[in-house]
């Protein structure tokens, strides 16, 4: 079965290269297949030797011991590089038109998905 990965927000946090700030780039919100939403996935910027990589982080929760875990887990690593390539991609579009992106409409509802 073929993935349909739709970004449906993108909400930009900074453009500029990570500098000992914050690395969170952007959050992402998620439709695939029509079928459900994830919301809350975050792409970081992560500063290796001299280069600046993106990545995908998912969406996590804090436990009632002040823990942080992933709420969405991918069992196939060809998933999760589909849905990173596209957000990265769209990502730096946005940041190259310097301009939003529109994914989705804003008054978009669940019965509409059918």
């Amino acid at each position: 079965m073929e993935l349909e990965i739709i970004i449906l927000k993108l909400y930009r946090m900074n453009n500029g290269p990570a500098n000992g700030k914050s690395m969170l780039r952007a959050y992402v919100d998620l439709m695939v297949n029509k079928t459900f939403i994830i919301h809350g996935f975050r792409l970081v910027e992560s500063a290796r030797n001299a280069n600046h990589v993106l990545f995908l982080a998912p969406p996590r929760e804090l436990n009632k011991h002040n823990q942080w875990y992933d709420t969405v887990r991918f069992i196939d690593d060809g998933v999760l590089k589909e849905i990173e390539k596209k957000v990265i991609d769209a990502y730096n579009t946005e940041i190259n038109c310097n301009v939003k992106v529109k994914y989705e409409p804003r008054n978009m509802s669940l019965g509409s998905l059918e």
